[in-house]
């Protein structure tokens, strides 16, 4: 048995995205188009994905995007799509092609298979149901026809396609969107103009209708979302064990009726942070033992959360870029460079050029602060010139004053009380011509549980080139020696099960019971040695 929902508009208004950006993979064009049409269907993020692979079906896991703005009176909500304060959004001349915005400002076409974000209005079309038709219902004549809605991006900002690069420095953004939203369905009746396989429906008066089946299968009152956010890539020989994963959440609009706590779940492990959501739009209808949400609840700002969060290392630092609202300063610039030496981390290094006496370039007032936790060690990478290296290298911090300073080699700067947190000695200078982690105890510098806003890197003499700095939970003692014994256990199994699989009775299959089980243990021992050895990698033993 089937029921329609009558009395439809031919858009369903879900959400407007408008403060914050959805983003994507453009994976096709629309029909019949290229660059220079309408639109394009996007592979949408993980926090959106769900609403167009688990409940609407129109392209599964695509979003159809179009520019052109939708008729008030078309669409169940009246007011108007305004991205950027655009009072009278227009859609895209035809013939002209998209262009994306560049990281660094310049325009270039859009191509298939761009990652981009931008901000859009979300709906589902219900006048258009997608091919192969389905023939519904249990009365004849006339035999209602329904077929599968399409969920959209329908008007996006055409104008504003930011193109998103991957994450590349250890203190990039990363960033991202989870929206769920209640009632979802997946087909309509409908009269496209035109088409004489729909004219039951006509018949019926269902310009459109929405399709439920009395078993509920695909008139979802219940949506959940999903979305995994992976922090940027780490220096090599820190891992996620050793930085602290941070994240800001923005809820844009919660509309369940319940505290966020109730409808979103956060957990941090792993170097991600992994969220999920789950609506439930209240039962307006009941058709046996199926309750019916009403479809136009979104519309009403229920039931409905749409959420924003931005995750970055906390304890990271000055990786390609100054910390932000911080101002550089010292008798020397921040000179950045991406070669001569390459970079540790990320793109780009800044550089203490050859000079005689104590040269310095820092940075004070930023606003994304380092607070460094109990047991870490304070870090940056530096790089020494073989061909002029310095007679030391200092460290400081900027807690409210710059008594915070670590030295390595002899002392000459002549800064704080030698022997005390204001000028403390960790060791000689390290081997020239190689990138080499400075390490120190926040504690014995006195920035434990600390606001620090700035930092200075401090060369006497020579030349020095500095990376990635912040703090890092030390690896506990032991820990490269425990990896390497665990390594060498594992290789005597493994020619071991190696020599019974290149044996006659292996070869011949007379046991495949036996063999089976061989292969599938030397399989599970070479996965475990994989990860030991990528685990030392990640930590730098040597």
């Amino acid at each position: 048995m089937t029921i329609a929902l009558t009395g439809v508009s031919k858009f369903t208004w879900l959400f407007d995205c408008i403060d914050f950006e959805l983003s994507g993979t453009v994976q096709s064009w629309l029909a019949d188009s290229d660059n220079t049409g309408d639109g394009f269907h996007l592979d949408p993020e993980q926090g959106i994905k769900s609403l167009v692979s688990s409940y609407v079906f129109g392209i599964p896991g695509l979003f159809h995007c179009e520019t052109y703005p939708l008729d008030p009176a078309q669409v169940n909500r009246g007011d108007t799509f305004a991205p950027r304060g655009i009072a009278n959004f227009q859609q895209k001349p035809l013939g002209t092609v998209f262009m994306k915005v560049m990281a660094d400002g310049t325009n270039s076409q859009l191509n298939l298979g761009d990652r981009i974000a931008f901000r859009a209005r979300l709906v589902v079309e219900n006048g258009h149901p997608n091919p192969p038709y389905d023939q519904m219902g249990d009365t004849y004549p006339p035999l209602p026809i329904a077929g599968r809605v399409w969920i959209e991006l329908h008007p996006f900002d055409w104008q504003a396609l930011r193109y998103v690069q991957p994450p590349v420095a250890s203190d990039d953004l990363v960033s991202g969107m989870m929206i769920a939203v209640a009632p979802l369905y997946e087909m309509s009746f409908a009269v496209p103009s035109g088409d004489p396989m729909w004219w039951g429906n006509k018949v019926r008066g269902w310009d459109p209708a929405i399709y439920v089946d009395t078993t509920g299968s695909m008139y979802h009152n219940t949506v959940q979302a999903n979305a995994s956010f992976a922090g940027p890539p780490l220096p090599v020989g820190i891992d996620f064990t050793m930085a602290q994963l941070a994240y800001q959440e923005t809820v844009i609009l919660n509309g369940t009726g319940q505290t966020i706590d109730a409808v979103r779940q956060i957990q941090v492990s792993n170097g991600i942070v992994a969220v999920s959501s789950s609506v439930t739009s209240p039962a307006r209808w009941q058709f046996g033992n199926t309750p019916v949400g009403d479809w136009s609840d979104p519309a009403n700002n229920r039931s409905i959360l749409a959420t924003h969060y931005a995750v970055s290392w906390s304890s990271i630092w000055a990786d390609d870029r100054l910390p932000d609202g911080s101002a550089a300063d010292g008798n020397e610039p921040f000179n950045w460079i991406s070669s001569n030496p390459a970079p540790y981390s990320g793109l780009l290094a800044h550089d203490s050029p050859a000079a005689a006496g104590v040269h310095q370039h820092l940075f004070v007032g930023a606003t994304t602060q380092l607070v460094p936790l109990n047991n870490v060690n304070m870090f940056a990478h530096v790089w020494i010139d073989p061909a002029a290296p310095p007679t030391e290298l200092m460290l400081q911090w900027y807690v409210g004053d710059w008594e915070h300073r670590a030295y390595w080699g002899t002392d000459s700067t002549g800064f704080g009380t030698d022997g005390t947190a204001s000028r403390l000695r960790v060791g000689d200078l390290p081997a020239a011509g190689q990138w080499v982690r400075l390490e120190v105890p926040a504690q014995a510098v006195g920035v434990t549980n600390s606001l620090i806003t700035g930092m200075a890197f401090t060369a006497a003499d020579g030349r020095a080139v500095w990376d990635v700095a912040g703090w890092l939970i030390p690896l506990a003692a032991g820990t490269c020696e425990m990896l390497a014994t665990q390594l060498a256990d594992l290789r005597p199994q493994l020619a071991t099960l190696d020599a019974l699989r290149s044996g006659p009775t292996f070869a011949a299959g007379s046991n495949p019971v036996a063999d089976t089980a061989i292969a599938a243990r030397a399989q599970s021992l070479r996965a475990l040695a994989d990860a030991i050895q990528s685990r030392q990698r990640q930590l730098g033993c040597s």
